[in-house]
């Protein structure tokens, strides 16, 4: 009888072991899932902060091209203004020319009647 208690608990502890094995084959198993991971989220991370640099550099060009853009808007502002005053010289001058052709042309015509006047005077005065 003994012998058969020795031989159950072998089988027992046989059985044991072997269940031993699995659950160790198991737990390496998820062991080397858990590393994964771990190395997954370290990437992860070193990821994240390039991305964190990367938005940094962007939201600095972004602001640099944007200031660029106020400046040029800013100058083109100034010289749509300029150009304003360059039109209304533009259209003030031959205003001015045209003044001094009708004024010429008043003195020229002012003296023909002035000379035609005094002409008609001395006429009738006999002197002509």
């Amino acid at each position: 009888m003994e012998n058969e208690k020795i031989v159950e608990t072998v089988v027992e502890l046989k059985t044991k072991v072997e269940q031993h094995d699995k659950d160790i084959v198991k737990l390496q198993d998820q062991n080397e899932a858990i590393y994964r991971l771990a190395t997954s989220v370290e990437l992860l991370v070193q990821q994240g902060s390039n991305t964190n640099t990367n938005i940094k550099k962007l939201d600095e060009s972004l602001n640099e091209k944007i200031d660029n853009v106020d400046s040029k808007v800013g100058k083109l502002g100034s010289k749509v203004g300029e150009m304003d005053d360059t039109i209304k010289e533009i259209k003030n001058q031959p205003d001015k020319k045209d003044a001094i052709k009708w004024n010429s042309s008043m003195k020229i015509i002012g003296t023909a009647i002035l000379s035609a006047v005094i002409g008609i005077i001395l006429v009738k005065i006999g002197l002509i």
